[in-house]
């Protein structure tokens, strides 16, 4: 099953809605938040969810520590053993691992059918609307169209 198809029976099976809150969802879903004093170009750290944890920077805005918490919920949740045989330094793709996190937080913080329902909307209003940062929202179109 892939990263999309995850979220969207994630956000049937526990009847999630927009806006979501993902803080909510860790917190059901047995995955601790950490707020770290990182700086926030360190905004969260992958591995760390291979152990069921997420560390993210409490210096990101809202919307920006949203789209961290979703994305890194999905290596906590589903990556967990892709992230130990990278440890293990096995032949592991970072990169598909990231686009299958990316894939993961798109469909749960911006679902499809709910995208195309604001797609008509001044992109401010349609990105407060998910909680999410314009450029993730433009940038959520172009990866669905």
């Amino acid at each position: 099953m892939n990263a999309s198809s995850r979220a969207e029976r994630l956000r049937a099976r526990l009847r999630l809605s927009v806006p979501l809150d993902v803080d909510a969802l860790a917190d059901r879903a047995g995955v601790p938040i950490c707020d770290v004093d990182w700086p926030p170009v360190a905004a969260s750290h992958p591995s760390a969810a291979a152990d069921g944890v997420v560390f993210v920077s409490r210096h990101l805005d809202r919307r920006r520590r949203r789209e961290c918490v979703a994305h890194e919920l999905y290596h906590a949740l589903y990556d967990a053993l892709d992230q130990r045989a990278l440890r293990a330094r096995r032949d592991v793709r970072l990169d598909q691992m990231e686009r299958r996190a990316t894939a993961f937080a798109d469909e749960l913080l911006m679902p499809m059918i709910e995208l195309l329902d604001v797609a008509h909307w001044p992109l401010e209003d349609a990105a407060c609307w998910f909680g999410v940062q314009p450029e993730t929202l433009v940038a959520r179109w172009h990866r669905a169209v």
